[in-house]
């Protein structure tokens, strides 16, 4: 059941390649967002920007928009998020995010073209 999900996982979100609209990782942009803490809905519309949502029935998956990699299943859905650290670097965005209070979401991007570098989840 769980390779037949992630095959039709893979088939609906292979089409929704992309990489974070750039505009969203300037400064004044992450940190209007940075230490607000998001509910329900906004929760998944933050997370969104920045990283792949998938929602089946009650399970949200999150992935790489880049490589459409799974790193996270939350089974009983996203209930909060927050953007807890931004670090810069001339080349890199680095994000960290809380979700639903206890795991930590670890998001690297390339500043020039919104590329994800890595994602990590724990």
């Amino acid at each position: 059941m769980k390779k037949m999900i992630v095959v039709l996982l893979g088939l609906v979100i292979s089409s929704n390649i992309f990489a974070v609209d750039v505009d969203k990782l300037t400064n004044s942009e992450l940190m209007s967002k940075k230490g607000l803490v998001y509910e329900n809905t906004e929760a998944i519309n933050l997370l969104d920007d920045y990283i792949g949502v998938y929602k089946e029935g009650k399970s949200v998956y999150l992935y790489n928009t880049t490589n459409t990699n799974l790193f996270a299943m939350f089974k009983t859905g996203i209930r909060s998020a927050s953007l807890d650290d931004v670090v810069k670097t001339s080349q890199i965005t680095n994000l960290n995010f809380t979700v639903n209070g206890d795991v930590k979401v670890h998001v690297s991007y390339y500043n020039t073209s919104g590329d994800i570098i890595i994602c990590s989840a724990k």
